[in-house]
């Protein structure tokens, strides 16, 4: 390009210039470097926010508009290295988020960081309470994928150390409170659901 007025430099940038003549030696390159840095860019942000979500959720991450973002999903801090992010995080067991947005002529931003506690769903029982004719049967299913479901007739709440039915399976009813709930491994248990059943 020839020279025909000062150079607009708007982004960090090497200028390298020459001088020739007709009959003239090409002169030395002189090389001059300008760097810019327009402040810091802000932390990304989480969409939704980080909360108790049932089952999965999928967080969307946004930060200056032509900014780089890398984020994390083991609680460590992104880096220039981490996973791009190019679309919603699909989450389906409780994590800690964080993400860092990167752009030229930028400081790099402060880690944007957020639990989301993923709970399983409730599982799902065929009959409501009530009384039934002898030899009636409850079916019990998951309502996430993956989940075991364990269950009492005592009127406690169940835990993983009682008895497990298999997602589809069936208990006989009998004069007693049926509860139960759903464990996955990484997420909090689903809440309890119960059905007071007798028969006649």
């Amino acid at each position: 390009t020839a020279y025909a007025g000062p150079v607009a430099v708007g982004t960090t940038t090497t200028l390298k210039a020459a001088g020739f003549k007709t009959g003239w030696t090409t002169s030395d390159v002189r090389t001059a470097t300008y760097t810019m840095n327009f402040g810091t860019l802000p932390a990304p942000t989480f969409s939704p926010v980080p909360a108790s979500y049932v089952d999965s959720v999928s967080v969307t991450i946004t930060a200056t508009a032509g900014a780089t973002i890398r984020y994390t999903t083991n609680g460590s801090t992104p880096t220039a290295g981490s996973t791009l992010y190019t679309g919603p995080v699909d989450l389906s067991q409780t994590t800690t988020l964080k993400a860092k947005a990167w752009k030229a002529d930028y400081t790099e931003s402060a880690v944007a960081s957020g639990a989301y506690t993923l709970e399983v769903a409730p599982p799902l029982l065929s009959r409501v309470s009530g009384t039934y004719p002898a030899g009636t049967t409850v079916t019990v299913t998951a309502a996430t994928a993956g989940a075991t479901l364990h269950y009492t007739l005592d009127g406690s709440d169940p835990t993983e150390g009682d008895p497990q039915i298999a997602s589809g399976g069936t208990v006989v009813l009998g004069n007693y409170t049926l509860k139960v709930r759903s464990f996955k491994a990484g997420c909090d248990p689903s809440d309890v659901v119960s059905a007071a059943y007798s028969v006649s």
